[in-house]
């Protein structure tokens, strides 16, 4: 099931594909005629580019993003209407905390074999435990 995303243009047109092969199944009929808006296809790929970069955790998010927006090349008109670099680094640092498992509520949790080994498979954990 795909639908069309822009609510804005009041836009209801969906498409129905298999969900095993991806192949056409059918709409639902309403004509989507409506112009693609450019500037969120470029948004679009400068957050789904950053979001697999930033997977690699040497990476830093406020440069890369500078550096994503640099590379569209977007003249001064169409960046009046894009969105600030704070916001699109926002974005990618809540992507980059899903990554990791959520801060422990007490004491009694179980650590992460990737926080709790080295890359030789060794164990850093000294002592874990905890009194009561």
């Amino acid at each position: 099931l795909w639908r069309c995303q822009r609510r804005d243009k009041k836009c209801r047109a969906v498409v129905y594909t298999d969900s095993t092969s991806a192949s056409y199944l059918g709409n639902n009929g309403i004509d989507h005629n409506h112009p693609t808006d450019l500037l969120l296809v470029k948004k679009h790929h400068l957050i789904n580019d950053l979001k697999r970069k930033v997977e690699d955790l040497t990476v830093n998010v406020p440069a890369a993003v500078d550096q994503g927006i640099a590379n569209l090349g977007l003249d001064n008109e169409v960046m009046v209407n894009f969105p600030l670099p704070k916001a699109v680094v926002r974005t990618i640092y809540r992507h980059r905390a899903n990554m990791f498992p959520p801060f422990p509520n007490d004491q009694t949790f179980e650590i992460p074999k990737q926080f709790s080994q080295t890359k030789r498979r060794e164990s850093i954990i000294i002592y874990d435990g905890y009194k009561k």
